[in-house]
């Protein structure tokens, strides 16, 4: 994928460390893909592409572990990473590039698997997770903020402009 946009609702009361939240291999192992990850209140969001290895991470416990839900959205569009917290953006990684190297690890919601082959589990909540293969615009994500949780991806009704046929997966957790 040249370009990936990653959306979810979670909250935790446990700040320890690698956390995953949706992953798809694992760069830091060569095992190509991306994760995301929460470690001591703050979003870490690792990709490997055909140009390389990158991290962009947010900074100043950006997401408290308090037990508060919190709408993450992680955005990659072939040379930017936007990382939002509640329809906001926290951080912006730059001079990313490339296309994703593909993997055939399996997607992972809750769980990531560490360098060393640990796996990792999210100690908390996670809904609403969403992936597509397309740019969410700040507009799409507000309304998708917006609209709570729980929401239905699955109508145009929950995006500024009609996402619905990048929609590649939608877990909603009920």
């Amino acid at each position: 994928l040249a370009v990936l946009s990653i959306s979810a609702w979670f909250k935790s009361s446990n700040s320890g460390s690698d956390q995953g939240i949706v992953s798809k291999g694992n760069p830091d192992r060569d095992n190509d893909g991306y994760v995301i990850f929460y470690d001591s209140e703050e979003i870490y969001f690792d990709i490997e592409t055909d140009a390389g290895n990158f991290r962009v991470n947010t900074t100043g416990n950006a997401f408290a572990a308090d037990g508060t839900w919190y709408h993450l959205a992680v955005i990659y569009n072939g040379s930017t990473v936007k990382i939002y917290k509640d329809a906001s953006v926290v951080k912006t990684g730059t001079s990313i590039s490339g296309t994703t190297v593909g993997t055939s690890a399996s997607l992972l919601i809750g769980k990531m698997v560490t360098a060393s082959g640990d796996p990792k589990y999210f100690t908390g909540n996670i809904d609403e997770a969403a992936i597509w293969n397309v740019e969410l615009s700040a507009a799409d994500i507000t309304a998708i903020y917006n609209s709570g949780n729980p929401t239905d991806l699955t109508s145009s009704s929950s995006y500024d402009t009609d996402r619905t046929g990048n929609l590649k997966g939608y877990w909603r957790f009920e």
